[in-house]
């Protein structure tokens, strides 16, 4: 069973479960950038591990991502093990290669590949059943190792690139409480899709978006009421956009939070939107707002 799965396309402080109960806080440790096909993906920005949701200390498991760039030696994603010091589990680089480490105790083994290049775009993923912890990139098994299990369940969450700043992006992250096939890890390669009702709910009360809703807002409220008013005899539709423009000014907030819950339930925007396109939703969601008559 998938136990949770990120795209992070959404905005916002907070990293939404696709899967549904795994959301967590983004830190300062953690920047959005462009996606490995369309949407976000996570960069380091910090010296601080992210946290994750305690997650993942299953018998059986699968780790999942896709991931860019010139990656330094450390802990794409780890399950730590405090008593050993070292990782349990997860995704590891390490002089050039890409690791799935599995640990029982002081037992530790590494399947692992060279990392094909520091510019593209590679699907990493790590599964551990049947006493063997298993490596494939890009959807292919690249190295498997034997283990005797079970992999050490430490009680701390896993954390997400401690101590990188500023190298490698990652996007797509799934977690599985069972050790995925060939064909399931092809399948896994496929982007997750957040649902339109949490991308939209983060995307309508993330601060940087709202002000940008808000400016927009006043604009053309103001241009709007300027032009009924030079009308001289408006219609009861205009009328209702006027008093929009009135009550908007008067009260930016409360209205900007309406204007971006109604421009981001379109599942065409997302957090890489536009001044131009925000300016034009803003407009097209007017009438609605205002409660024109036809």
């Amino acid at each position: 069973m998938q136990l949770a799965a990120y795209s992070f396309d959404e905005s916002g402080d907070t990293a939404i479960d696709a899967v549904g109960g795994h959301d967590f806080a983004l830190t300062a440790n953690a920047a959005r950038v462009p996606g490995h096909v369309s949407g976000g993906a996570l960069q380091p920005s910090g010296a601080t591990a992210v946290p994750l949701p305690d997650i993942g200390r299953t018998v059986e498991r699968t780790v999942c991502m896709w991931i860019k760039g010139d990656v330094p030696d450390g802990w794409a994603i780890e399950w730590h093990d405090p008593v050993e010091d070292s990782g349990a589990w997860g995704i590891l680089f390490n002089m050039d290669d890409v690791v799935i480490q599995g640990r029982n105790g002081g037992t530790f083994v590494q399947a692992k590949a060279l990392w094909p290049d520091t510019t593209n775009w590679h699907h990493v993923s790590g599964t551990f059943g049947g006493n063997s912890v298993k490596l494939y990139l890009d959807g292919v098994l690249a190295d498997q190792v034997s283990l005797t299990g079970p992999i050490t369940a430490p009680t701390n969450a896993p954390t997400m690139f401690g101590g990188w700043t500023s190298a490698g992006s990652f996007d797509d992250l799934r977690i599985y409480d069972t050790a995925l096939g060939q064909s399931s890890i092809t399948a896994a390669m496929a982007p997750i899709t957040s649902t339109d009702l949490a991308s939209a709910a983060d995307l309508s009360v993330d601060e940087a978006f709202l002000a940008r809703v808000k400016a927009a807002m006043q604009q053309y409220g103001v241009a709007k009421a300027k032009t009924i008013y030079a009308t001289g005899s408006p219609t009861e539709a205009l009328k209702a956009e006027f008093n929009l423009a009135r009550n908007a000014l008067r009260d930016p907030v409360s209205y900007a939070e309406q204007f971006a819950w109604a421009i981001g339930t379109d599942t065409t925007v997302d957090s890489t939107v536009d001044d131009d396109t925000i300016r034009t939703k803003v407009q097209d969601a007017w009438p609605i707002i205002a409660g024109s008559p036809f």
